[in-house]
């Protein structure tokens, strides 16, 4: 019985040592997020990619302030970072509108075509999305 007992918790730690980090590709020395249509979210979904995504408007401040902090972590870890701009869709018919979005800047992580965490607050501070990114990202 003891030993069925010690089992036990051995295995709860190595299901929780499973590596939940993106292995996101690198970005060939670009220098900024990579804008991308829906279509090019959709196969990235389909062939269940991991991948992170910055959905913004073109208006939106805080937009603008994020993909500045993105683009200087492409530039320190050259990482590729996807960014969609919400005005460029006049209808709902894009599956990313299926996905909740409250406002924006969101930055939505994405492993094996599947949403596994989202960030919308809190994003204009550098160290705050680094710290983020690189918790995120193998």
């Amino acid at each position: 019985m003891k030993k069925k007992l010690l089992i036990l918790p051995i295995i709860l730690f190595l299901t929780g040592c499973s590596n939940n980090k993106l292995n996101i590709e690198t970005a060939d020395n670009r220098q900024e997020v990579l804008k991308i249509n829906h279509d090019y979210f959709e196969k990235n979904i389909n062939e269940k990619k991991d991948f992170i995504i910055l959905i913004s408007l073109s208006t939106c401040l805080n937009c603008l302030k994020v993909k500045s902090i993105l683009n200087d972590y492409i530039k320190e870890k050259n990482k590729l970072i996807y960014e969609i701009e919400l005005n460029e869709y006049t209808s709902i018919d894009s599956s990313i509108f299926y996905y909740p979005i409250d406002h924006t800047p969101l930055l939505v992580f994405i492993k094996e075509g599947n949403v596994v965490d989202e960030k919308q607050k809190n994003l204009i501070d550098k160290d705050e999305v680094f710290n983020l990114l690189n918790s995120k990202i193998n």
